[in-house]
């Protein structure tokens, strides 16, 4: 105890800055201020920060839709597939912010396309299709993202995409090969989902592409 407080008492700037670092930086990045970021950075503080839920000044920028900032912040080494708490990743906050511009530029710059958060299993494309972010979607669908994944409660991004009530997103993915009869681990299936949802153009969908009742 003695010995931090000396050695607060001898650096006392140098803990205050870097406490300050971190709220600017964050700050920054949510607000898209790049030359702010730039600056915090010049200055010395850490790139790979975390707040108290785990999130990076690179997954602030990616939810909130910065993509200059996102551009600089990789440029400057962020670590692309920094995990939040949760299990989150940049590309898992932008899509499911619905960004997909800087959902393609983290999957150009190696971002793990099918990563599963460690809260639950989802993947960037799973928080798509629950969210109905019909462009978000196509970009990761595109790139490699595997239409059948699911969490760990069985749940499928097809069966995420009709319990959103986004049809265009439904087509999408059963034509990209998403099985329209797999079950979740209480047994439903995309199209009784649909039924239950009174969703019935999408249910009329499924049931015309093979979807059992």
């Amino acid at each position: 105890m003695i010995k931090k407080i000396l050695i607060f008492l001898i650096f006392p700037t140098l803990i205050l800055s870097s406490g300050l670092h971190a709220e600017n930086l964050f700050d920054s990045a949510a607000k898209g201020d790049r030359e702010s970021v730039r600056q915090l950075i010049v200055n010395g503080a850490d790139i790979n920060m975390k707040d108290t839920e785990g999130f990076t000044p690179l997954m602030i920028a990616s939810f909130n839709g910065r993509l200059e900032t996102v551009k600089l912040l990789i440029e400057a080494g962020a670590d692309i597939n920094a995990e939040s708490k949760q299990g989150f990743i940049a590309l898992s906050r932008a899509a499911y912010a619905g960004h997909a511009d800087i959902v393609q530029y983290l999957i150009d710059n190696q971002a793990a396309v099918n990563a599963r958060s460690s809260s639950h299993g989802w993947t960037a494309l799973l928080f798509a299709c629950a969210e109905g972010r019909e462009e978000a979607a196509k970009v990761l669908v595109k790139n490699g993202a595997n239409v059948n994944a699911k969490d760990t409660d069985g749940i499928s991004c097809l069966m995420r995409a009709v319990l959103s009530g986004k049809l265009s997103i439904v087509r999408m993915l059963v034509e990209k090969g998403a099985d329209v009869n797999a079950k979740h681990k209480k047994g439903n299936t995309a199209i009784s989902l649909s039924r239950g949802g009174g969703n019935e153009e999408i249910f009329n969908y499924l049931k015309s592409r093979g979807a059992v009742k």
